[in-house]
């Protein structure tokens, strides 16, 4: 069975509804020739789609990649939805164990609420580093709220997970920081920002209008 993202699509389970990644032309246009492999600037991340686990083609493609060719880079697991999506749950941990001997770092960037069980399990991965996405935005705008991802840092901090904290994307005019002070209690000392990609007229639904005054050009134009 073909399976396309087409705007709106559920293809996350977090479905942030400024996510770019179904709305986005140009990317929709790109994640629809099905590439296993992204380059996100410094990092390779390797890609499965939200139906993989109902597509033995794909399936197949996944366990035959070539991930040693991966040695001594930086490799994330999955830019097209949320690696901790429980459905993904042992294609992720193919690609930890596989991974994460040969690489100079893994990663995961995630806003799903993780399990001790699984926090304690990741503490076990050699060359693991944990990006969560903390961004103050509403739950009208995105479903996991800002407790449980300070629940989340909370518990990497337990478990001895490294972690980073990051913002992405901090919208101006709606995005609340005041959490920072709870993460400085936490232990964390370092905090990343980064701001919307794009906004159109598919916002008018969620973002002020004083938000959107901030924000010029669509599609590719930031």
């Amino acid at each position: 069975m073909k399976h396309k993202f087409e705007a709106g699509t559920p293809a996350c389970p977090v479905a942030c509804k400024y996510c770019f990644i179904t709305e986005h032309d140009a990317r929709r246009e790109l994640w629809n020739t099905n590439p296993i492999a992204g380059l996100n600037r410094a990092s390779t991340f390797i890609n499965v789609t939200p139906w993989i686990a109902d597509s033995p083609e794909e399936q197949e493609r996944f366990y035959r990649f070539p991930f040693e060719i991966l040695k001594g880079d930086f490799a994330g697991f999955t830019a097209v939805t949320d690696p901790f999506w429980p459905k993904l749950d042992r294609f992720l941990w193919h690609f930890l164990e596989t991974v994460s001997p040969i690489a100079k770092l893994v990663t995961c960037v995630t806003k799903w609420p993780i399990k001790r069980e699984v926090m304690r399990k990741l503490a076990k991965v050699p060359n693991f580093f944990l990006v969560v996405g903390i961004t103050g935005n509403h739950p009208s705008v995105e479903k996991i709220t800002v407790r449980q991802h300070l629940e989340t840092l909370a518990l990497a901090k337990e478990e001895g997970v490294p972690a980073l904290p990051i913002s992405h994307p901090y919208i101006a005019g709606l995005s609340d920081l005041s959490f920072l002070p709870e993460l400085h209690r936490l232990g964390y000392r370092e905090f990343d920002v980064k701001g919307l990609r794009y906004c159109d007229e598919r916002m008018r639904s969620w973002m002020p209008a004083d938000s959107r005054t901030r924000y010029v050009g669509r599609e590719d134009e930031e």
